[in-house]
């Protein structure tokens, strides 16, 4: 247990591991996303035990808000409005059944929401390690001092 809480990695190890498990809690990919940290840090020589419980922020509880924000994304990077005023009126119309919204929310839905879901977890990581990571690498450059 010593060894998992008391790393022993450089800073970029720690921050790299912890961009993947942010980038990877971002992707559409619910179920695989702990082998997933575990495969991208393995090949990257990133610390697996960081990115493991930073991918656990997409929990059943947040995942909703999370691929909500990346589906209005993906709508704003297309120029499309969201279908949720048209996929309501379909879900509630008793005659033709739930098939039709369905339909229309992986035929419309689908491609906005798998486009949102790559600039977030693109960007959001690296926003927050990288500055960390050029200051770890200016104090041991020794350019940190003044």
């Amino acid at each position: 247990m010593y060894s998992v809480l008391h790393t022993n990695d450089p800073p970029a190890r720690l921050a790299l591991g912890a961009a993947i498990g942010m980038f990877v809690a971002f992707t559409p990919t619910f179920g695989l996303q702990m082998v997933l940290v575990v495969f991208i840090a393995w090949l990257l020589k990133a610390n697996k035990a960081v990115g493991l419980p930073i991918v656990w922020i997409s929990k059943p509880a947040t995942m909703g808000f999370i691929y909500y924000l990346c589906y209005i994304v993906g709508c704003a990077l297309l120029g499309r409005e969201p279908i949720w005023q048209e996929f309501m009126t379909r879900l509630q119309n008793p005659g033709d059944g739930w098939w039709p919204a369905l339909t229309l929310l992986l035929q419309e839905g689908s491609p906005p929401f798998l486009l949102g879901c790559l600039p977030l977890p693109s960007v959001l990581p690296f926003r927050h390690t990288m500055p960390r990571t050029t200051r770890f690498a200016c104090i041991a450059s020794g350019a940190g001092d003044s």
